[in-house]
């Protein structure tokens, strides 16, 4: 009498049993919520049919349930579901998933955007730099996630939707990191809609590992710094040179363009003079070793290291050929360390502030730190920046026999342009022997003369310059057919003259100051234009034509001896066509040629290679010309002008500063003068273009930071990490105006797959989905569209219980769909 359904098992049909059975699963699950105890008899198997049960048969072979746990198992598909919530709060606690990682990508995209400088350097800079790139393993780690939930949401929503979703779509959710997804017919054979979306997503997951890492972990380079002033306030160091755009780099140059004691008869030993350099070049025996292939690398030596890179061009016409040398200006690298020198020693108290650190060099001289700066040199007049350029000369020399009438200046395999157009190639630079009459008087000694040729009588299409040494006559046999055999007695050289644009720099490591020179090879100058050997490069070289006021400046009395500097007869030209003549020809009395047989005992001069003559000359005056246009702007004044407003603790100071100064001055004085103006000159002054060219200096510091500066693929990363982001927002902005967790009614996918399992023939017995049918009209299959929906609708037989607000949900084929269809939503 008191006893369960569960006694009467031996006097009812198996189909009773089970739905007393699962009636009674039910009954503990409503008294274990509270609800009260109601069954409906007339949903009994004995009084209805049987389209509304779910026989075990149906059920997938590979889920086959346990006997002892199968009645519980059938069971879980008819999930009671709560009534649906509205809660706004309770839908933004759902989407907590994608707080962490776009909290993450938010926090490093501030960090690139505002240019942080993370630090230089250090022992413990290894752990460090792992520990971050875990945590952007982890960090893409969470962005998959949070796609993937978005997607599993929208497929959710979808099911309870009157729509429903492609049967495809439904595991995209698993897949938004596989590549191989793509490929296979579930997702091949979906609409067009899907196949175009769906790639943005697996690219979006795709590249988030990636993307994390590049925007997260801080990269080491230079880093340009804005501000040098580590005070309170602002002050800005800026350097002015003392001349126009024009006479920076001069297309003529001519003596005023040097110092006037550099015409004297001690020019060779002043430093400030373009003579300067010739005792080295002189004494350089590489230099005038003739060597076909000689290419030089020379260190001059002063208060920093400048090289002089040459080589010959590889160009040769019988027995011509030329040599190209290019070095940087020495005032370039003297205005950069000199500008390193002033902000390592200027301090605040020259300003008034006897607390402040100064500027951010001087603050790491303080602090004994391992300061690792750059500066970038480039000029600016009027706000427009203006190409940095170096000196480039090319050279080529050519013998003549004594009874010339003519000297015929060589430039047949010259090949800075434009010597080599059609307008220049076939013009003929020549002048007449009678002009050089005077270098004739000693052809039969040991002396070599020499002398300038003006390169002005040659009208618009010129040389930057000539010269021209008259030897003793020197016997050789070599050349070809064409060629003159006989003696020579003369030697004419042609000089194109450039300034070649360049990009320097000054890279302070360890006190150590080297200063960089974006194109030291002399032969980019040559090949600034696109070849079929040589690639483009954006390289321009302007004409520098040589005066002979200035040539002279060139040409001034050696000096023997630094110890007693007292000057020869003997020119500083003179010598490098002496020193030529010994080192590759030697006195003979019985050594001949085919061409001129020594039968009369007298001594000549003999050369065994005519062609090692022509390259001394032409390497040691390449040389020398291009360290001497290197010299020119040395004497050119240079100020630093401090300008900016600051907060001095001392009141005898202002806190409006502009101050101006020598910028090889030491900054010290200006402590001394306590006045606005440490020069005559105003800031009127410095701003006219006419007399003052701006020296700007970018400055950067070497470490580990976060930017968009140098590098492309942060670009990326950056619009991988934002996208995301936006995605996110938007995605929170729909569950807001829902109003409720979008698939909320599925909890979990473990449920949604096994309601899809455990669903029976669905809604008929042509809904059923097996692999077969997959295989054989894929197409048909995977397109299909499916939903959930409450059981019970449009016949389907399922129990409804509307007054406790609890209804069972099954996964149902949505072909024929009807808007009046019981949905979820």
């Amino acid at each position: 009498m008191g006893s369960s359904p569960l006694d009467h098992s031996n006097f009812i049909s198996p189909r009773c049993r089970l739905y007393l059975r699962r009636r009674h699963l039910q009954q503990m699950e409503t008294n274990a919520r509270g609800l009260p105890e109601e069954h409906e008899m007339e949903d009994a198997p004995m009084m209805r049919s049987d389209r509304g049960l779910h026989d075990e048969s149906i059920q997938s072979p590979s889920l086959k349930l346990d006997p002892a746990t199968q009645e519980t198992e059938q069971h879980t598909h008819y999930k009671m579901l709560p009534k649906k919530s509205k809660s706004r709060r309770h839908a933004l606690i759902k989407c907590l998933v994608l707080i962490p990682p776009l909290a993450v990508s938010l926090a490093i995209l501030s960090l690139n955007f505002s240019n942080v400088f993370w630090g230089q350097p250090s022992s413990n800079t290894n752990n460090i730099l792992s520990a971050l790139q875990f945590t952007a393993q982890l960090h893409a780690s969470l962005i998959v996630a949070s796609i993937s939930a978005m997607v599993l949401s929208v497929v959710q929503y979808g099911l309870a939707s009157k729509r429903g979703v492609p049967l495809g779509f439904i595991s995209a959710s698993f897949n938004v990191d596989s590549f191989f997804y793509m490929f296979r017919k579930e997702f091949t054979t979906l609409n067009l809609k899907y196949v175009i979306l769906f790639p943005c997503v697996l690219a979006l997951a795709l590249l988030s590992g990636p993307s994390s890492a590049i925007a997260m972990i801080p990269r080491l380079q230079f880093w340009s710094v804005n501000k040098v002033w580590a005070d309170k306030g602002n002050l800005d160091f800026k350097v002015y040179i003392q001349t126009s755009q024009d006479g920076l780099y001069p297309e003529t140059l001519t003596a005023q363009n040097s110092p006037p004691q550099c015409g004297g008869a001690n020019a060779s030993i002043l430093q400030e003079c373009p003579s300067f350099g010739i005792r080295q070049w002189v004494m350089d025996d590489d230099i005038s070793s003739g060597s076909l292939t000689l290419s030089i690398n020379k260190t001059v030596n002063g208060d920093w290291v400048r090289y002089l890179v040459g080589q010959s061009t590889g160009v040769f016409a019988g027995t011509s050929s030329s040599y190209s040398s290019s070095s940087l200006s020495t005032f370039l690298g003297n205005t950069l360390i000199a500008y390193d020198n002033y902000l390592r020693g200027f301090q605040s108290r020259y300003i008034g502030n006897n607390d402040g650190p100064g500027t951010m060099q001087r603050k790491a001289a303080d602090d004994y730190s391992n300061l690792r700066v750059r500066y970038d040199l480039s000029f600016r007049t009027a706000g427009k920046e203006i190409p940095t350029r170096k000196p480039v000369v090319e050279a080529q020399c050519s013998g003549a026999p004594a009874n010339s009438s003519t000297f015929v200046l060589p430039h047949d395999v010259m090949l800075l342009a434009p010597s080599t157009n059609d307008q220049t190639a076939p013009t003929k630079w020549s002048v007449s022997a009678s002009k050089y009459s005077d270098l004739l008087a000693d052809l039969n000694s040991t002396i070599v003369n020499s002398s300038w040729i003006d390169p002005e009588q040659f009208g618009s299409f010129k040389p930057s310059l000539g010269a021209i040494f008259a030897t003793p006559e020197i016997i050789h046999g070599q050349g070809s057919i064409n060629d003159d055999r006989s003696p020579f007695s003369f030697f004419v050289c042609t000089f194109d003259a450039r300034w070649m644009t360049t990009k320097t720099y000054l890279d302070m490591a360890t006190n150590s100051k080297y200063v960089y020179d974006s194109f030291p090879d002399p032969a980019d100058a040559i090949y600034g234009e696109e070849t079929s050997y040589h690639p483009i490069k954006d390289i321009s070289a302007t004409h520098a034509f040589i005066d002979e006021s200035w040539a002279n400046l060139l040409d001034v009395p050696w000096i023997d001896s630094l110890s007693n500097p007292t000057a020869t007869n003997r020119s500083t030209i003179d010598m490098i066509g002496q020193k030529c003549l010994d080192k590759h020809s030697f006195l003979n009395a019985t050594f001949g040629t085919t061409y001129k047989p020594l039968d009369d005992g007298s001594l000549y001069r003999v050369t065994p290679d005519i062609m090692t003559m022509y390259e001394c000359l032409q390497t040691s005056l390449s040389v020398y010309l291009t360290d001497s246009l290197a010299r020119t702007q040395d004497s050119i004044p240079a100020y630093v002008v401090i300008e900016g407003q600051v907060h001095p603790t001392d009141s005898g100071y202002p806190s409006k500063v502009f101050l101006s100064q020598s910028l090889y001055g030491d900054p010290q004085e200006l402590l001394v003068e306590r006045r606005a103006f440490t020069t005559n000159l105003t800031k009127a002054d410095f701003e006219d273009t006419s007399r003052f060219t701006e020296i700007h200096m970018k400055v950067s510091r070497y470490g580990y930071g976060y930017g968009f500066q140098d590098s492309i693929l942060i670009y990326v990363s950056a619009v991988v990490l934002l996208l995301h982001a936006t995605i996110c927002f938007a995605y929170l902005a729909w569950v807001l105006s829902v109003g409720v967790y979008p698939g909320e009614q599925v909890v979990t996918v473990g449920e949604l797959l096994v309601m899809g399992i455990q669903s029976g023939k669905l809604s008929g017995a042509g809904d059923n989905v097996t692999l077969k049918d997959a295989n054989k009209n894929p197409k048909t299959t995977w397109t299909g569209r499916f939903g959930l929906r409450y059981a019970g609708s449009r016949g389907d037989g399922l129990s409804i219980d509307e007054d406790k607000g609890a209804r069972s949900v099954i996964l149902k084929k949505l072909d024929d769909w009807d808007e009046k269809e019981d949905i979820l939503r």
